[in-house]
């Protein structure tokens, strides 16, 4: 295994190339999505490294990236998990400090997450992160 910066730097670069993609073609829907899983795996990265407040800001601009790919595509299933599971790690980061925005948070993934199962029944994954979803809310002091 690499070390966290050397991660970082990969998503970096990545992060560029999908900028360039979309100044040239601004429809890209593989763009935005894969832009939005990059933002979302340098956010975790970013939590394993303690640093939250900086993958806080990833996760917001993930969102906007499959916001946009759901602009383009509203029946895109992988977006709106995608987006869901950024919208619980960001609930998991502010949980204990302001339970309230958590509970919205979570409550705005599941919303994602039946969404995409709706448009792809065979998405397993969205059957699981709801429930693990609904645990987390359960677990809330709220």
């Amino acid at each position: 295994e690499g070390e966290p910066g050397e991660a970082l730097s990969c998503f970096k670069r990545a992060l560029e190339c999908f900028d360039e993609a979309l100044a040239s073609d601004p429809e890209s829907i593989a763009a935005y999505g894969n832009k939005g899983n990059t933002l979302l795996a340098s956010a975790r990265q970013m939590v394993a490294m303690g640093s939250p407040s900086e993958a806080e800001r990833l996760l917001r601009n993930s969102g906007r990236c499959y916001r946009q790919v759901l602009a383009l595509n509203s029946r895109d299933s992988l977006a709106l998990f995608n987006w869901g599971n950024a919208l619980c790690l960001r609930a998991k980061l502010c949980e204990q400090e302001d339970a309230e925005t958590a509970y919205k948070l979570y409550a705005a993934a599941i919303e994602k997450f039946e969404v995409a199962l709706d448009l792809d029944p065979a998405m397993q994954e969205a059957s699981r992160a709801i429930a693990a979803a609904v645990g987390d809310i359960d677990r809330l002091n709220y």
